[in-house]
């Protein structure tokens, strides 16, 4: 696989969309991530495949269309295990295009209360641990 110029823009966390959109730029559309995209395997749907998720972000990125709750669910079942970048012979850096993405995405559309404590909590592992053993004096019922 050839290494990527190094000229090609990154955007760092909270970088406008246009680092999203030259990042996304660098997809040729050829098709060659869709066999290593786990995802795209189960129901061989394009908005289910890098390249179609690529598309959608380049085309938010850029104004084209506005953010749809479909478009994000699509973005959401991206399993984020990057396999398609190995493949690319263009070299996306797909990672960065679903951290930026999902950083948008999360910016648009806040996570429930209930996702933002259990972040909250599992960011304090003392403060869990604590909590569990609290729980399981508290029920002793509940297996250790």
């Amino acid at each position: 696989m050839p290494t990527p110029p190094e000229t090609a823009p990154r955007p760092a966390p909270g970088a406008p969309a246009a680092g999203l959109v030259a990042l996304a730029d660098r997809c040729v559309q050829c098709g060659l991530c869709l066999p290593h995209c786990p995802t795209y395997g189960l129901d061989r749907s394009e908005a289910e495949s890098p390249r179609g998720r690529i598309a959608y972000i380049r085309a938010v990125a850029s104004g084209q269309l506005e953010p749809t709750p479909a478009g994000d669910t699509h973005l959401d079942h991206c399993l984020g295990c990057r396999r398609c970048e190995q493949a690319c012979p263009a070299g996306v850096e797909y990672g960065a295009l679903l951290l930026g993405a999902r950083a948008a995405q999360a910016q648009r559309t806040p996570p429930p209360r209930r996702e933002r404590v259990a972040g909250w909590l599992l960011a304090r592992p003392s403060l869990l641990g604590r909590l569990l053993d609290f729980q399981r004096v508290a029920t002793p019922w509940l297996p250790a």
